[in-house]
C-alpha cells in the first residue's frame, strides 16, 4: 500500500463521519427547538 492512497481512504472515511455527525448535530438541535 502507498502511503498516498491510504490518507485518501482516511480523509474520505473523516468527511463521511464528519458529515454524519453534523447532521446527527443538526437534527438533536432541531429536536430540542422544537
Amino acid at each position: 500500500m502507498n502511503p498516498p492512497v491510504r490518507m485518501k481512504s482516511m480523509v474520505r472515511i473523516n468527511s463521511a463521519v464528519t458529515n454524519f455527525l453534523v447532521g446527527f448535530l443538526h437534527q438533536t438541535s432541531r429536536k430540542e427547538i422544537a
